[in-house]
């Protein structure tokens, strides 16, 4: 007999058995050849203890990659006892828990580009004075519906008018400037999968580096490649976790610009009169929040958990940060 008190599935959590697998077996893989490599007797001193460290971060990395696909993630679960709901990220551990009194309804709404094409549907559940969640998208607007009222059911929440955007107005402040800084930072999805490619992608340029003159070849054409990857690969982990994120609204006019230090990188500003703040999650790329306006749409708080150190909770508020709430229904 089943726990009265176990949490109700309302959205599926998906896994990814395929790729899972496959990233698992190429990690077993790289660890044969490292031990291969290592017990063959052509390497001594440096290059072994090199060799064995690439191996390891490689082998260490496409495994957790591939547990982290076996895992189920995402998803949306009502834990009556609680009266809350959890809106699942990266995996089930990394759990957003919304208070039931939060949590307005499902809604559906189309998804408009330059507010004349319709592109998708989109069902949301709409919380109170907080970004709404994507919980399913459909390019057909009766399936949308039909997904909509069945989550409804299954969750007993109200349905929103469906054919009203969820939106935000300006409150009493509309006029006013308010600026809003983000810092996702420590917690963000894939940190430490990056890292480990990163580090090791800079060992193996190094090693090919150190034997140019043996290998030409591959000394000048994946040397530099590999190394410049890895690179790459820390500088977006070590960025996400110095840099912070800038958001300003000055009337009707929002702007959103990455920071580290004194560098700013993908400054945009739209027009959003009325504007629409939505949440999307990734899985294993974890969530992010988007502004739709008049003229275009900021994608903000990329990476963002339920366990970063500005998580979900903080940053589904910050339309109310800066000064706008949602409409009623």
């Amino acid at each position: 007999m089943s726990d009265a008190r176990e949490p109700i599935v309302v959205v599926e959590a998906t896994r990814s058995f395929i790729a899972g697998f496959a990233a698992v077996s190429a990690g077993a893989g790289a660890a044969a050849l490292t031990v291969g490599l290592v017990s063959e007797g052509g390497l001594a001193g440096l290059g072994l203890v090199a060799t064995a460290a690439v191996g390891l971060l490689f082998t260490l990395a496409l495994v957790n990659v591939g547990v982290r696909l076996l895992l189920p993630r995402g998803g949306l679960l009502w834990d009556a006892a609680g009266a809350r709901f959890g809106v699942g990220v990266t995996s089930p551990r990394d759990t957003w828990w919304v208070p039931r009194d939060r949590v307005r309804g499902i809604r559906v709404v189309p998804e408009v580009q330059n507010n004349e094409t319709i592109e998708r549907w989109l069902v949301l559940l709409e919380l109170v004075e907080q970004a709404a969640v994507v919980l399913a998208a459909s390019d057909d607007r009766s399936t949308a519906v039909l997904v909509g009222r069945r989550l409804a059911d299954v969750a007993e929440l109200p349905e929103v008018d469906d054919e009203a955007p969820a939106e935000v107005e300006p409150g009493d402040g509309g006029d006013e400037r308010e600026t809003v800084r983000i810092a996702v930072r420590r917690g963000a999805a894939l940190q430490g999968v990056l890292a480990f490619f990163g580090t090791s992608f800079i060992m193996v340029g190094a090693g090919m580096f150190a034997i140019i003159e043996r290998e030409p070849v591959f000394g000048f054409l994946f040397a530099p490649l590999l190394a410049l990857l890895g690179l790459t690969f820390l500088g977006v982990v070590i960025a996400k976790r110095v840099g912070e994120e800038t958001v300003a609204r000055e009337g009707d006019h929002y702007s959103h610009a990455f920071r580290v230090g004194r560098f700013v990188l993908g400054a945009r500003r739209v027009r959003a009169r009325r504007p629409r703040w939505r949440i999307y999650v990734h899985g294993l790329r974890g969530a992010h929040l988007e502004l739709v306006g008049e003229d275009g749409t900021l994608v903000m708080a990329g990476g963002v958990t339920a366990r970063s150190r500005e998580g979900l909770e903080s940053v589904a508020r910050l339309p109310a940060r800066l000064g706008t709430s949602p409409r009623a229904a």
